[in-house]
C-alpha cells in the first residue's frame, strides 16, 4: 500500500531541488555573454548610425519628438529611451554601449529559458551558450542601436507566448501583448516574428500543444481527449496518433468530422470574423492531413458538405 506512494514523494522533493537549480540554466548564458560582449566594448569609435543615437538622444524631448515627426520615426521610441540612459549614465562610448550590452547578455538568459521550457534544462543551456559565442551576438552587442534591444523582446514575446499557452490567463496573454507592443515600437520589421507566432497558435488550436512543441502536463502524464468543434478527439502526443498512415485516406466519418471540426462550428473559435476567409484553406490543409499527405489526384470518395 505504500509503495506507490514513495515515488510521489520523491518526485515532490525533487521539484524544490529543480527549482532551486534553474538559475543554473540561465546565469552561465547570461554571464558569459556578459563577458563577451563587456571586452574592448570602447576600442571602437562610433561609427554613422551609432552617432545618429547619440546626435537624437543627447537633443532636448521637444527637439527629439519633432525629430521623430520628419526622419527617423520607427527609431523615435529607443531615441526616447537613450535620451533618458544619458541623462543618468553620461554619452561615453562605453555608457552608449552598454544598454545592448546588458540586452544581450538578458538574451542569452531568456533563450536559455525558453530551450527549458520547450525541452528540457540542458538543451536550454546549450542554447543559451551557443547564442553567447555566435559572433553576431557580440557584434550588436556592442553598438548603440536598438537591435540587442529588439533581439530580447522577441525572445522574451516567444517565451510569454509559449507560457501562455501552456497555461492560458489574462495576465499571461497580457504579458505577450505588452512584449509584442514594445517590440514594434523598437523595431517594426522584427514584428515579422508574429508570423511564426501565429503558426504556433493555429497549431494548438486546430491539434493539441504537442503539436507546436508544447507540454502542458507532467512527464509520463496522458492527455487527455479534446473536443474541437463538438467532436471529441484524442490529440497526438508522440509518434503514433489518429491520423492514417502515408498512403492511406480518411474514411468519410473521418473527414466529416474533421470539417466539422475545423470547417463547420469551431473554425469559428479558430479565426473569429474572419472565418469565410479562412474556411478554404482551414479545410484544405485539414483535408490533406486526413489522406496523410498523399498527394492530389487521388480519389476519396466524399465530397465536403456543405
Amino acid at each position: 500500500m505504500t509503495a506507490p506512494s514513495e515515488p510521489r514523494r520523491a518526485s515532490g522533493a525533487a521539484a524544490p531541488a529543480r527549482s532551486n537549480r534553474r538559475w543554473l540554466v540561465w546565469l552561465p548564458p547570461a554571464a558569459l555573454t556578459l563577458a563577451v560582449s563587456l571586452t574592448e566594448v570602447s576600442r571602437a569609435q562610433l561609427w554613422r548610425d551609432e552617432l545618429a543615437t547619440w546626435s537624437a538622444a543627447t537633443r532636448p524631448v521637444g527637439d527629439l519628438v519633432r525629430l521623430a515627426g520628419t526622419i527617423d520615426a520607427a527609431t523615435g521610441p529607443y531615441y526616447l529611451l537613450m535620451h533618458g540612459w544619458i541623462a543618468l549614465f553620461g554619452d561615453s562610448t562605453t555608457a552608449l554601449r552598454l544598454p545592448s550590452v546588458l540586452a544581450m547578455a538578458a538574451t542569452a538568459g531568456l533563450t536559455a529559458r525558453l530551450g527549458e521550457r520547450l525541452v528540457d534544462a540542458r538543451v536550454g543551456l546549450l542554447a543559451g551558450l551557443l547564442l553567447a559565442v555566435l559572433p553576431g551576438t557580440s557584434r550588436y552587442a556592442q553598438e548603440a542601436r536598438p537591435y540587442a534591444l529588439a533581439t530580447l523582446l522577441a525572445v522574451l514575446a516567444t517565451l510569454l507566448l509559449v507560457e501562455a499557452l501552456r497555461r492560458p490567463s489574462w495576465a499571461r496573454w497580457a504579458g505577450y501583448a505588452a512584449a509584442v507592443a514594445a517590440l514594434g515600437l523598437t523595431h517594426l520589421i522584427a514584428l515579422t516574428l508574429l508570423a511564426a507566432h501565429a503558426v504556433a497558435v493555429l497549431l494548438v488550436q486546430w491539434r493539441d500543444p504537442a503539436a507546436a512543441g508544447l507540454d502542458t502536463l507532467p512527464d509520463g502524464a496522458e492527455r487527455p481527449p479534446t473536443a474541437v468543434g463538438g467532436t471529441t478527439r484524442r490529440p497526438m502526443t508522440g509518434p503514433t496518433s489518429n491520423r492514417p498512415a502515408a498512403g492511406n485516406l480518411a474514411t468519410p466519418d473521418q473527414a466529416a468530422r474533421d470539417w466539422a471540426a475545423c470547417g463547420g462550428p469551431g473554425v469559428t473559435s479558430c479565426c473569429g470574423g474572419w472565418w469565410r476567409w479562412c474556411r478554404p484553406c482551414c479545410w484544405s490543409v485539414r483535408w490533406w492531413w486526413w489522406r496523410g499527405g498523399s498527394g492530389p489526384g487521388s480519389s476519396t470518395g466524399w465530397t465536403p458538405p456543405g
